[in-house]
């Protein structure tokens, strides 16, 4: 279970106990990952966020969870779902990255921005820097092999961060999906 903000803090919600919704991670995925310029995706007014919220404590209450409802084990399959779901969406970036090459396709920034996009309030992404990294990397590509700056020179600072953030893309990208780390 995760706790999510009804109304997010950077637009003003609080955590008092009457912003806040327990969510189970998919739950929180759709509704944290809903976009207004994009058709698709499930919008939830605060009010039946709410609704939904006192419906389940109701529930609780009086007893009538299922053992379903209640069960660690499909919290926990839902877990691994989720996170097979996630990592397939971030695959062809991991693969782009661990293949790198000095001339990124556009494709590649378009990607990146989708991913930032749909998963930057996801709380998947909280005890980890993958997203951070990603962006930091995604900007210094794009600003050094624009098409004025085709060729970068290997030795320079600019190829080091690179390399350091490709670095620790991967090294994030293993441990979060895979519990390794990356070489």
């Amino acid at each position: 279970m995760e706790i999510h903000h009804i109304v997010p803090r950077n637009q003003g919600g609080g955590d008092d106990v009457d912003n806040l919704i327990p969510l189970c991670f998919d739950c929180h995925q759709e509704v944290g990952s809903y976009n207004p310029k994009h058709p698709k995706g499930n919008r939830y007014t605060e009010k039946e966020l709410k609704a939904r919220r006192d419906a389940f404590y109701q529930r609780v209450k009086d007893g009538k969870l299922s053992d379903e409802d209640m069960s660690s084990a499909s919290f926990e399959e839902s877990d691994k779902i989720r996170r097979l779901n996630i990592e397939k969406d971030f695959h062809a970036i991991y693969m782009f990255i661990l293949e790198y090459t000095m001339t990124p396709p556009t494709q590649l920034f378009m990607e990146i921005d989708r991913l930032l996009e749909l998963y930057i309030p996801d709380s998947f992404f909280a005890q980890s820097n993958l997203l951070e990294t990603m962006e930091a990397l995604g900007d210094i590509l794009a600003t050094e092999t624009s098409p004025e700056r085709r060729a970068i020179n290997m030795a320079s600072p600019v190829a080091e961060e690179i390399n350091r953030l490709k670095h620790d893309f991967l090294v994030e990208y293993k441990r979060i999906f895979f519990g390794g780390i990356a070489q």
